[in-house]
């Protein structure tokens, strides 16, 4: 905001003159899995669930689900619009800097820069420990059978939070790449895997978990044959994610077909 107001070199008109920003058709659709599968993921993930379903009621959790996706889309456009911004004034991103505190060093003063960067480390770390409390709890769930001491429960889910915080930052250090990619594949496994089975879900209560298992191994396959060890390179980039969850699909049908008919 301080910027919209305050800027003398950039104007609405100017950011709004940016939008037009792929010359072909085959570059917007490169940007099609970037929103496809976070969206999907979207659906079935449980970070931010965890918190705005822990409401008192449904109208509550209702609510909270709207602002939280509300909230999302808005500050998603603050690094949109200082990328448009560097691209009319030409700002120099060095090797290896990060781009929007770059730009933001370039545009804030040094008092109000502090105040935002201090502002995005407690959005980082929030983020951090809601995917860490996610992780941490499905662990603990999937191995609870398991754990005999019942007066050390807490202990153990501390010190699996500790090693599971640990490795991910020690992995950090040797993870290069496109950040936007490396998120994007973190996504896609789940999807293609888990999407169809847990959708299902909220609509048909199988009697055994056939129908779950044959739909995650068929999305499982379409994936490894498709971004592992591509049968068929041509494929644009949205298929390439589309038909692995009709395969997915497809093995979720088979199995409640097959169901179907022993009775």
């Amino acid at each position: 905001m301080y910027n919209i107001l305050f800027s003398t070199t950039t104007s609405i008109a100017n950011i709004l003159s940016q939008q037009n920003l792929f010359e072909n058709n085959d570059s917007i659709l490169t940007l099609a899995p970037i929103l496809f599968i976070p969206t999907l993921f979207s659906l079935i993930e449980q970070d931010l669930a965890q918190k705005f379903f822990a409401a008192k009621n449904q109208i509550t959790a209702t609510i909270s689900a709207f602002l939280a996706s509300l909230f999302i889309i808005i500050f998603s456009l603050i690094p949109l619009y200082f990328g448009i911004l560097a691209r009319i004034q030409h700002i120099n991103i060095p090797h290896g800097a990060n781009p929007l505190i770059t730009i933001l060093l370039e545009q804030l003063p040094h008092s109000l820069f502090l105040l935002v960067v201090c502002g995005i480390i407690a959005a980082i770390t929030s983020t951090a420990n809601s995917l860490l409390c996610a992780i941490s709890s499905n662990i603990i769930q999937d191995f609870n059978q398991y754990l005999t001491f019942t007066n050390k429960k807490l202990l153990i889910t501390r010190i699996i939070s500790c090693i599971i915080g640990i490795s991910a930052l020690t992995t950090s250090f040797f993870v290069t790449g496109d950040i936007i990619k490396i998120l994007e594949e973190s996504y896609r496994i789940s999807v293609v895997c888990l999407f169809i089975p847990t959708i299902a879900a909220y609509f048909y209560k199988p009697n055994n978990s056939l129908p779950a298992w044959l739909s995650s191994f068929g999305g499982l396959i379409g994936y490894i044959f498709i971004h592992i060890k591509p049968i068929i390179p041509q494929l644009s980039v949205l298929m390439k994610d589309i038909i692995p969850l009709l395969l997915s699909s497809f093995g979720y049908i088979i199995a409640h077909q097959i169901k179907y008919k022993k009775k």
